[in-house]
């Protein structure tokens, strides 16, 4: 019921504002209908296209955030990444034969055969 009142209420205040600016512009018709209804469509479409604007504004705004969002994610993974690879050879204890300047022993076939060995 308010809003209903309210409705008519703002209908009423458009059309005697139309009325009041079509005989402020001194119309060739001096505020006929076809005038207001002009001046009502010319008010109403720039309002719905500065409401447009104003919506479009607001979504790029979210998209920039979302991808600066987004950017920053991927350079804090990338941090991480790297300090978890700076990490790595202390992680697996080569980095006392690396600093020592010992060569890694893995296990493998030797390059001296085994008699060599035992000759000296």
């Amino acid at each position: 019921m308010r809003l209903a009142a309210l409705i008519i209420l703002l209908l009423c205040w458009i059309c005697i504002y139309c009325q009041q600016k079509v005989n402020d512009e001194k119309a060739e018709q001096g505020g006929s209908l076809g005038n207001i209804i002009y001046f009502i469509w010319r008010t109403v479409s720039s309002y719905l296209v500065l409401r447009k604007q104003n919506q479009m504004q607001s979504e790029l705004e979210k998209e920039r955030a979302e991808k600066e969002k987004l950017q920053k994610q991927v350079q804090d993974q990338k941090n991480g990444e790297a300090d978890e690879y700076s990490q790595f050879p202390m992680q697996l204890g080569l980095d006392d034969d690396l600093d020592m300047g010992m060569p890694l022993d893995f296990g493998g076939v030797d390059d001296e055969p085994a008699s060599s060995n035992n000759q000296s």
